[in-house]
This record gives structure tokens, sequence and C-alpha cells, in this order.
């Protein structure tokens, strides 16, 4: 009858505004996710062009002057040395400052380049060992899903190293063409319920993971420390 045609209407309608609500949502996360990494690669590349070359002016001069000193006054040699060592030690935390704000390798040599970087960046500062396993089919992804994913295991491994106490952290890569599987475990404390978590990292993960059309899972691992996965037909 009349009324159940216009329940029926009614029911259809509101489908429609919820789906148009859900998709301009997505269209808003993706948005705000490329602004914020558009944001994110000026504040690098000013830190590694602009400060890090002033600093490196600067330890290049100290040097110069240090030279000098050493005969006529080896005393003042030795003070500009350790203050040499301060400015070399400022230089290489804005390298992995800028890097981590903007990973140019991922521009230059791709995912797999900024990812063992990041190990090496990982294993540097915390007391843990990762591990690296890359399987790609068809061509490399393109630089905007490969920085959202690079920024995914990003987050992961730091939460492991610096929140989870992990001793060991294994990343495993595998591509066949536009379906992507990526997973971190790690051996560390692990989380009770991933589900009641509500951290900004975790929210920006699932927006990147969303962005490039994968879902996102964090679960205990099956004994102890955490299991990230991503996956899905990633979109270009």
């Amino acid at each position: 009858d009349v009324r159940q045609m216009a329940m029926l209407l009614e029911g259809m309608w509101l489908h429609v505004l919820k789906t148009c609500s859900e998709i301009e949502m997505a269209r808003l996360e993706r948005q705000i996710i490329a602004v914020s990494l558009e944001e994110r690669s000026k504040i690098g590349r000013d830190l590694h062009d602009g400060l890090g070359s002033h600093l490196s002016g600067v330890e290049m001069l100290s040097k110069v002057l240090q030279k000098k000193l050493e005969a006529d006054a080896p005393d003042k040699a030795l003070q500009l040395g350790r203050i040499r060592n301060l400015i070399r030690d400022a230089i290489e935390k804005t390298r992995r400052l800028a890097h981590g704000l903007y990973p140019v390798h991922i521009i230059e040599q791709g995912l797999e380049a900024s990812i063992e970087e990041l190990i090496v960046e990982v294993e540097s500062l915390y007391y843990v060992e990762c591990s690296l396993v890359y399987s790609s089919k068809g061509e490399a992804l393109e630089n905007n899903a490969a920085t959202h994913v690079y920024y995914i295991i990003r987050e992961a491994v730091f939460n492991a190293a610096r929140h989870g106490m992990a001793k060991h952290i294994a990343i495993t890569i595998e591509k066949d063409h536009r379906h992507l599987v990526v997973t971190i475990e790690d051996d560390g404390r692990g989380i009770a319920d991933a589900s009641h978590q509500t951290g900004m990292g975790l929210h920006t993960m699932k927006y990147r993971a969303k962005a490039i059309g994968a879902s996102l899972s964090i679960q205990p691992g099956a004994r102890v420390g955490t299991v990230v996965s991503l996956a899905g037909e990633v979109q270009e």
C-alpha cells in the first residue's frame, strides 16, 4: 500500500544519504592525509636543505679553525673538537628527523631502500634487531602509495621498539602486482586489545591504509608481541 511504499522510499533515501556521507568522509580523510603528507614533506625538505646544510657549513668552518689552533693553542683546539662532535651529532639528528618526515629514498630508490634505511635508524636508536623480507612482482608502487606504506611500517616499528620493548622485529612485504600484504611482527610486550586503542598514531595508520584501499589489522602475537598486518588491492 501507500504507507509501505513511503517507508520503502524513506529507507532507500536514508541508505543513499548514508552511502554519500561515507564516500564524502572517505574523500575528506584522503584530503587531510594528502595535506598532512605535503606539509611533512615540506618541513622535511626545509630541515634537510636548510638547517642540515647550515650545520654542515658550521662544522666545516669549525674544522678549518681547529686545524689552525692545533699548533699554537692545542687546548683550545681540543675544546673545539668537542664542539665539532656536538655539531656532527646535531647534523645526524637533523638528518634522521628530515628522513622521518620526508623519506626521499622512496622517490629516488623506492620503498625497499627506505625500509632498509629505517631499519638502520631503529637499530642504532634501540637495542633491537630488525629483519626485512621483500618480494615484489609487477611495477613498483607509485610514490604516494609507497609513502603511505612506509609511514605505516615506520609507526609500527617505532611502537614496537619504543613502547613494546621488543628485541626482534620482522618486516615482510609481499607485492603481487596490485595486491599487497605487509606484516610487522615483534616479540615485545604486546597489546591487550587493539580495537580499544585510540592513539593518534593508530588512527593515522588506519587512515593511510584506507587511502590506498587496504585494510589494517593490529593483533596480539600468538605467544608474545604484536602483529600488524596491511593487506589489499592497492589504489595508486
